[in-house]
């Protein structure tokens, strides 16, 4: 199928939403005229109505907002011309040599990744607003030539004459979730069909990119682009993610980044050369595939002297001070590195341990438990090994009988003053019984570790918790409500009345961001609940979804779904989390 051919028969398979929605509008309009003909009087009105209303609901409101593309808005800060000359030179030259018109705007992101936006109207015959979203992580460890193959690939997406088709897939996959189910069936078909193209226009991306970077550039950028993207997703989970929960920020995310990509290079060598799983319905052809129909690896490189991409912004340092306060910070406190990873350390241990010192509380029935107490309570077996591990750790940081050691080549490990990585699950196991509980108290003083000196009881409400996520418009123990998603427990807040729907996530947002927790857990008509509080929870039903939790003092929380209920962040996730955590 030539490109010409292709982009005519994505039009018409767009146009064709369209068709189908206009179609079941016409049939309810014939069934109308027929109940009119054949019903006379009230009779005709009765059943004239819910045929009204039955083409309205599966044709003008498809047409009016199923098919309306929201506009997308990731976090981001915008790359004014001035700001980076050569970076929107590059763009503009890529552009022409693509044969399309370049972004109306730029804007850097936290991610290693770089995709183009285009507010398009009927889902993409009519184009609109061109956004050109650049990862400054990726800008880090390419080269300007790769970076340049990058943007190539990216712009070469709608280039004529299959840019049009692009776009339609882009609006169709974006707008399916919120598409009624009689056009569903109809979306899968169009993109199983343009699916058949999609793989010849990604082919045509790489080979411009080849015509503006080189072979060397182009399939060097072809093979870093997937490993970069899966280094940034496991370096912000492994390390980042921990410390941010807890209320904490690195003070250089991005060149810790940088440090980390450097740190795991053999690594990630072992990934680029790694073949993936075939998958047919995959719009990308496998790496190694599309480097063959490029004739193969070169014997040279492009950029005899390389220069790092980040040299196309006017001021990269300047520039991830600006990105990591708008997107990643959000008031959070920043500290280097090191103290940000015993911080983060230090503070899931405290999590880990308070189900052990919050039971602990609950047997004896005070508040002022240390781990002397715990370890009364842990003899009894009423802990798993793993919090118990926990508790014991966090008592060896506490007491300056260890410290956290920052590696980028490994995970974060506790290290003991004779520099031997701490393994306290021995320990663990012989504090769980009543005969060997002495045992465990005798090799923690031999470790320094005095197990009657305090520590301090679990934390009381939302105090020293990090924001993560959010629940818009569910109903909580039959109240329409928001639930603020801690690393801690949750908040359940009251909702705001359909009328008002337009505030429910700028309020969110604010929640999140703006809000210390322990004063949005004590605002009037609050309410907190600590994960360690759990006694029970599960996923009673998953269509719609919902949880059902029973806590240890017996009362119960029930919260389910709504017909407009939305995430900010990873919402149902952290529920889920939390719920499997309260079962093991």
């Amino acid at each position: 199928m030539t490109a010409t051919l292709r982009a005519a028969v994505s039009v018409a398979l767009l146009a064709g939403f369209y068709l189908v929605a206009l179609g079941q509008l016409a049939l309810a309009a014939i069934l109308l005229l027929w109940v009119t003909a054949i019903v006379a009087g009230p009779d005709a009105v009765k059943l004239a109505l819910p045929l009204i209303t039955l083409g309205v609901g599966v044709a003008a409101l498809p047409i009016g907002r199923g098919l309306a593309r929201r506009r997308s808005r990731p976090q981001s800060i915008p790359v004014a011309p001035e700001r980076a000359p050569d970076l929107w030179r590059v763009v503009r030259e890529i552009a022409e040599q693509a044969g399309t018109r370049a972004p109306d705007r730029i804007r850097l992101l936290p991610d290693a990744t770089v995709r183009i936006t285009e507010d398009v109207r009927l889902l993409g015959l009519v184009p609109g607003t061109r956004t050109l979203y650049v990862g400054l992580p990726l800008l880090q460890i390419l080269t300007v030539d790769r970076a340049r193959a990058v943007l190539a690939h990216e712009l070469g997406h709608f280039s004529r004459p299959g840019g049009v088709a692009y776009r339609g897939r882009l609006a169709v996959t974006a707008a399916l979730p919120r598409m009624p189910i009689n056009l569903r069936w109809y979306a899968h078909f169009y993109l199983a069909v343009d699916a058949a193209g999609t793989r010849l226009q990604e082919a045509a991306a790489d080979r411009l990119a080849v015509t503006v970077a080189g072979p060397g550039a182009a399939i060097a950028a072809l093979q870093d682009r997937p490993v970069l993207e899966a280094a940034w997703s496991f370096f912000f989970r492994r390390y980042v993610r921990p410390g941010w929960e807890h209320g904490y920020v690195p003070d250089d995310l991005f060149g810790g980044f940088a440090d980390f990509v450097h740190a795991r290079a053999d690594e990630l060598d072992d990934l680029r050369n790694r073949k993936p799983d075939a998958d047919r319905w995959d719009t990308h052809a496998p790496v190694a595939d599309r480097v063959a129909a490029l004739g193969g690896l070169p014997s040279t490189t492009d950029d005899e002297a390389p220069v790092p991409a980040t040299a196309l912004l006017t001021d990269p340092a300047g520039a991830a001070r600006a990105l990591q306060d708008a997107t990643v910070a959000d008031g959070r406190r920043p500290l280097a590195w090191p103290e940000f990873i015993a911080a983060a350390g230090t503070a899931t241990l405290r999590r880990e341990a308070d189900e052990v010192l919050r039971e602990t509380g609950r047997t004896l029935g005070r508040d002022d438990v240390g781990l002397s107490e715990a370890l009364d309570v842990a003899a009894t077996g009423r802990f798993a090994r793993g919090p118990v591990e926990s508790l014991l750790l966090l008592a060896a940081v506490q007491t300056g009988a260890a410290g956290w050691r920052h590696s980028w080549s490994s995970p974060p490990r506790l290290i003991g003053r004779d520099g031997v990585v701490l393994r306290f699950g021995e320990i663990a196991d012989l504090a769980r019984s009543d005969r060997t509980v002495d045992e465990a108290r005798k090799r923690l003083t031999d470790l320094g570790i005095d197990t009657g000196s305090a520590l301090l009881a679990p934390r009381s409400g939302a105090a020293g918790a990090g924001a993560v996520a959010g629940l818009m418009n569910v109903i909580v123990n039959g109240e329409r409500s928001d639930v603020v998603l801690l690393n801690t427990g949750l908040i359940v807040v009251p909702g705001v009345t359909r009328l008002r729907q337009r505030d429910v996530r700028p309020r969110m947002h604010a929640m999140l961001t703006s809000v210390p927790p322990e004063e949005l857990a004590a605002a009037p008509g609050h309410r907190f609940v600590a994960y360690a509080e759990f006694a029970d929870a599960r996923l009673a039903r998953r269509v719609p979804k919902t949880y059902e939790i029973t806590l240890h003092d017996g009362a119960a929380l029930k919260i389910r779904a709504g017909g407009d209920t939305e995430e900010l962040g990873p919402g149902w996730s952290t529920l889920a989390d939390a719920t499997l955590a309260s079962r093991t």
